[in-house]
């Protein structure tokens, strides 16, 4: 799930899942699993100014770009947009700690479900977030 070699699993676990058995080795895993998620989606976007909506519609793409299905117009155009409208509390519960917690408290502000990139930020907002994206463990891992 950290190493995002295919985004099978790590790309469901982006959405609200039922934790069946709490298992205190995988919190943490999981956790950094959402922190990369929020880091790629902002990376990706560019945008100074984002709605936490626009943010988890980035996220939940994460699994979608490279399917197939979407390729080939096997898929509904509107299931990404689907499962954030009817997700959108459950994904504000995952996401708002990740949001309000480091890296991210320091490079954004919220206000009124918009998140805003601090002024003064744009290289090292880029640097953090992409330290953010836990590329050591994958360097490690080959």
């Amino acid at each position: 799930m950290l190493a995002w070699e295919t985004l099978i699993v790590s790309g469901r676990m982006h959405k609200p899942t039922k934790t069946i058995i709490q298992e205190e080795d995988y919190s943490s895993i999981i956790n950094r699993n959402l922190q990369s998620a929020v880091a790629m989606a902002l990376l990706l976007d560019g945008r100074s100014v984002i709605s936490d909506k626009e943010l988890f519609v980035n996220i939940a793409s994460l699994s979608y770009l490279g399917d197939i299905r979407f390729a080939l117009k096997g898929e509904n155009k509107d299931k990404i947009i689907n499962i954030v409208e009817g997700q959108y509390t459950n994904l504000q519960e995952l996401y708002n700690p990740i949001l309000n917690a480091a890296p991210f408290k320091d490079i954004l502000r919220t206000q009124d479900n918009i998140l805003f990139v601090r002024k003064n930020s744009g290289e090292e907002k880029q640097l953090t977030l992409f330290h953010s994206l836990n590329l050591q463990q994958r360097i490690d891992m080959h």
